[in-house]
């Protein structure tokens, strides 16, 4: 509908600049046709280079296309309009990073992260994108500095990333009471989310303390009832007690919930196997067959 609404006003006014620049956006992100959207941005760009959808539009496109010279004089020219300044400059500054983070042009992101920072120090995800940046430069210790910035300087807002980043940080380099900080610090300040009561159910599983982690996965299941690893982890608990039949249950929940979770189906097949139920055995494993063919599709 918003597709076809936006068409009758471009039919309506052939030469706007802006609803060229929204037919462009439909484009761009609902008919996922970047060709197309590009033609209607530069059609909007040639009667008005200044309209801010379509700058934000083209550098973006170019950016997608890898053409970063061309999408990075897009976004300075978004930045240089006149209106909204400060908004324009914050965004545009991040346009700016994330063309160069994405063509993997790291220093060049963090220059323009910097320049975001220093138009506003206090927005939390800035801090958050460049700990990002650190860690695809295998720069870690300053990515966990980026991260706990994040976090100190908005640590009720869910950021998710940068908790989960220096949680596994911690955990892999044997500070494992910081990593539990970390996880407490993030199950208060996301008091909704059972993603992070699962990392603290994972957390005692991997120290043997089963019972401890049985308690946070079912209490993750109250929030987040639809993860799948979180029934694969409770089903291996089962199966360490002997219950095989409950560990099946579980398993099975799991795949109601995310039908090709691909651990799900590799626990039911060795089960099966062990059960000497050939039948289920093979289906499960026709199922890792045609899970693995479409992951390698995709790529």
């Amino acid at each position: 509908n918003l597709f076809n609404q936006t068409l009758a006003r471009l039919e309506k006014n052939p030469d706007s600049a802006r609803c060229l620049a929204s037919m462009g956006h439909q484009y761009h992100y609902f008919k996922d046709d970047l060709d197309m959207a590009l033609e209607y941005y530069l059609k909007a760009y040639k009667i008005n280079p200044k309209e801010s959808e379509c700058l934000i539009g083209l550098g973006r496109i170019y950016g997608e296309f890898g053409k970063v010279e061309e999408a990075v004089n897009y976004f300075e020219q978004y930045i240089a309009t006149n209106e909204d300044r400060d908004k324009k400059y914050e965004q545009g500054y991040g346009e700016i990073a994330k063309v160069y983070d994405d063509n993997k042009q790291y220093e060049n992101a963090l220059v323009w992260w910097r320049k975001a920072i220093e138009l506003d120090p206090e927005d939390a995800y800035n801090y958050s994108a460049i700990g990002e940046i650190y860690v695809k430069m295998f720069e870690y210790g300053k990515a966990m500095a980026a991260f706990e910035e994040c976090i100190r300087l908005k640590p009720g807002e869910k950021h998710g990333i940068p908790y989960h980043y220096l949680i596994s940080y911690h955990e892999q380099f044997g500070d494992s009471k910081r990593s539990l900080y970390f996880i407490d610090e993030a199950i208060k300040n996301n008091p909704d989310t059972g993603y992070f009561l699962y990392t603290k159910g994972v957390y005692y599983g991997l120290r043997g303390d089963e019972d401890e982690a049985m308690k946070w996965y079912e209490l993750s299941l109250v929030w987040n009832p639809s993860y799948p690893h979180t029934y694969n982890n409770m089903a291996a608990i089962y199966k360490n007690k002997g219950a095989t039949e409950t560990a099946l249950k579980y398993l099975l929940k799991g795949l109601e919930e995310k039908p090709d979770t691909l651990i799900l189906h590799e626990n039911l097949q060795k089960i099966y196997s062990e059960l000497g139920d050939l039948e289920k055995k093979d289906y499960h494993t026709l199922k890792i067959h045609e899970i693995q063919i479409k992951e390698l599709l995709k790529k």
